[in-house]
């Protein structure tokens, strides 16, 4: 059970980690905060779609 629960918190960090770096790689490329986090969003939960 503790195995499953470590998994868990790690693969939310993992994902928490790669939606920080996008933001920042958005803001760094010269989009401001809101438009970096809205383009983040999209192209993570579209990846696949249709």
């Amino acid at each position: 059970m503790k195995t499953s629960f470590r998994n868990i918190i790690l693969g939310a960090i993992a994902f928490a980690a790669t939606i920080l770096v996008a933001i920042t790689g958005y803001v760094v490329a010269g989009w401001n905060l809101l438009d970096a986090i809205y383009m983040t969003t999209i192209t993570v939960f579209g990846v696949g779609y249709g």
